[in-house]
């Protein structure tokens, strides 16, 4: 397989994901995110990102390596998977750093060029490396959580609520002086009828982007370009 190592990451991505799922579900009556939750989503965006590095190096030793005067330690410093928010940039990156990937195989170049910033951008990538820089600076994306309750039906003392949406951090509810949560699990004695749903979602605050969706994307487009590069690669 010749992108092993890519695959490996990204298989381990795939539990990564899996585990941050569990932690969010177990996280809906915190108040607040983890740091524990927070460093799983930061090892989770940094198995993504050495896996396309990974990638970009396996490109660079197949096709480019043999072509390269200067000091090859040299060189090697600045081979990484490329992004880019100018189309002149980029090709001079292809020109300098992967060179001979042209003539040898310019669909791989192609793929490279369909996901930079300057041709989309608000793609997953350019999401995904807002995130990653963010993060690799030891200051970890700012997450917020946020409730949102429709209630059919609620009856509990004196207040009686038919057809309210109730959004917001908290959805605590107070009777003379007593409070109890609309998501709690526990009886409540204030609360005679409730018919309600709650949704939580988990958002990157900066990003206005729902959490798990997006890593959920993240894996899911950059598991499809591994497996476009690998068959490009291993094409006659």
């Amino acid at each position: 397989m010749s992108l092993y190592e890519s695959n490996f990451l990204i298989s381990n991505s795939e539990e990564m994901l899996q585990t941050i799922e569990d932690f969010y579900s177990k996280s809906l009556r915190e108040k607040e995110i983890s740091i524990v939750l927070q460093l799983k989503i930061k090892h989770f965006l940094e198995d993504i990102k050495s896996a396309l590095d990974y990638a970009a190096f396996y490109i660079y030793k197949r096709y480019s390596k043999e072509f390269i005067t200067a000091k090859p330690e040299d060189h090697e410093r600045s081979v990484c998977f490329p992004v880019h928010f100018s189309e002149k940039r980029f090709n001079t990156v292809m020109e300098n750093i992967f060179i001979n990937l042209n003539q040898a195989n310019n669909e791989i170049i192609e793929t490279f060029k369909s996901v930079q910033p300057f041709v989309k951008s608000e793609s997953w990538y350019t999401i995904f490396n807002q995130l990653v820089n963010k993060n690799k600076h030891r200051y970890l994306t700012p997450q917020t959580k946020n409730q949102t309750t429709y209630i059919n039906n609620l009856k509990a003392g004196p207040i009686e609520m038919v057809g309210c949406t109730v959004v917001g951090p908290s959805l605590n509810v107070s009777v003379d002086g007593n409070v109890f949560n609309l998501i709690d699990e526990k009886p409540n004695g204030l609360v005679e009828h409730i018919d309600a749903v709650t949704w939580v979602d988990f958002q990157f605050t900066e990003l206005n982007l729902s959490v798990i969706p997006t890593l959920r994307e993240i894996l899911h487009e950059s598991t499809s370009l591994i497996k476009k590069l690998e068959v490009l690669i291993e094409k006659p």
